[in-house]
Order: C-alpha cells, then structure tokens, then sequence
C-alpha cells in the first residue's frame, strides 16, 4: 500500500518477498531478499519515468450475459457513458449490483472510449489504494536503463498521468466518503464513473440510483434459470408468492428460497 505523507512527502508499505528496486516518487528503493533495503535519491538522469501503456486498456470481469429486468439502471448508464456524467447504483447487498456493473463492462456503449475500460472492486480500498490501481492500469514505471520496475508515483505526478485519460472506470463495492468520491473523480476528470455501492455515496457530478427488488415476472425467471427447467402450473403459485415475500431480491431468492 502506497500514500501520500505530509507536506509532500510519499510513504510505502511493501508487503510479501520481495527484492529488486522500487521506484517511489524520486528515490530507489533497493530491496534485498535478507538484510533489507537501501534508499538512494536518484539523479535526475536516473530518476524512473512513467510510461503509457498501449491503449485502450481492457481491464474487465468476465460477461454476464442472463441480466434480468434492469431497463431503468442500464437506461441511466448508457445515459453516463453518452454525456460522462457519473452514475451510482446503491442498495444492500444480494441486489445485483456487481452483475449489472460485469454487464455495463461489456455492453457496445463501453467501446466509444478511447483509453478502454477498467473494472475494480474497491471493496476495504483506500482512495490512495484506488489511485494507484488506475494509474497502474494505464503506466508502468521504466529504469533509466529502460527496464521495467514497480513505480510509485508522487501525487502530482499521478494527477497530471490521469488528467486526459478518457476511459469507462467501473467500481464495485466503494465505501468512500462522499469527499473522496469528489476526489477521486476530479483526479481523472475525463473519465466516466459507474460505481456500485451499499449506501449513497455521489451526490454531485452525476445520478445516484437506488436500486430494488426484480419485479416478480423477473423473479420467477430467475428461479427457472437457477432449477434448470421452467415451472409447472403447481409450483408457480408457491414461488411467486416466494419472490413477493423476499421483495424480488435476487440473492435471497437463490440462497432462501430454493432447495
């Protein structure tokens, strides 16, 4: 893990076995496998650069292709990914939420954006955490002898990197504040935001949505999916009055309510 201290200043939490250089802001940090590390100022001749990776960038999770319902929420992200408006979809969890952000990765709209799309889940991650990952998503850090090594960026140095940057972030499980949601978009302005969420975390720069229940037409195909078969004429009563129950709640259905 990797912040920004005081008055400027970059600390590193390195973590696992590791050894070789890394790069934090102007220093080289020289890890060795028993006795440590050595940090050395490098000269500007030797400080390590941040590199573009090839564009778009295709960082995303697999399909889910079998979304039921969800007119309403797909109709309010496509309108996001049209006018770079951010939209957040929140509610408690079971609702669908990480299927509706796996669909919006692949639907056609995600290919209008010049530097890809970038899928996280940012469930227990700090801002500083969430920043780093997009700038790893599009950089990677080059030794003065053109060889590749782990590069922490200084806070400037990743806000100009992500300044231009035009490209479809979707984030699942957020828990930010809603101050560091602010920041975390005014970091890449040019991107579009869909995030996913337990509690509302955007209220300004783009639509919030509370998400629901599937209605119970839906919730019925949801079971049928999930038994493999469709339902004969005397289990339909019993299971519509299941997914009424369980107010169309797709986990719940799945995990309460069948066998």
């Amino acid at each position: 893990m990797t912040s920004a201290g005081p008055s400027g200043s970059i600390q590193a939490e390195i973590q696992g076995d590791i050894s070789g250089q890394v790069a934090v802001g102007n220093y080289i940090l020289q890890v060795g496998p028993v006795h440590g590390g050595e940090v050395h100022i490098a000269a500007p001749q030797q400080q390590p650069q941040a590199r573009p990776l090839p564009t778009p960038v295709s960082l995303r999770p697999r399909p889910f292709p079998d979304l039921l319902d969800r007119e309403t929420e797909i109709d309010a992200a496509t309108a996001a990914l049209a006018s770079g408006a951010a939209v957040e979809f929140y509610g408690q969890a079971g609702l669908g939420k990480t299927a509706l952000l796996q669909h919006l990765a692949h639907h056609p709209a995600a290919a209008a954006f010049a530097d890809g799309v970038v899928h996280r889940s940012a469930r227990r991650q700090p801002l500083e955490d969430i920043l780093i990952y997009l700038f790893d998503a599009f950089y990677e850090g080059v030794a003065a002898d053109g060889s590749t090594v782990p590069f922490k960026p200084a806070d400037a140095q990743l806000r100009r990197a992500l300044q231009d940057k035009q490209a479809l972030i979707l984030l699942d499980d957020v828990d930010l504040s809603r101050d560091e949601v602010a920041t975390l978009m005014d970091a890449a302005p040019r991107c579009t935001f869909v995030l996913a969420s337990a509690e509302r975390r955007l209220w300004s720069g783009g639509r919030a949505v509370s998400m629901r229940g599937l209605p119970v037409e839906d919730a019925l195909e949801l079971v049928e999916q999930e038994l493999g078969r469709p339902l004969t004429a005397e289990e339909e009563p019993a299971a519509r009055d299941l997914c009424t129950a369980l107010e169309g709640e797709p986990l719940r259905i799945i995990t309460d309510g069948l066998p």
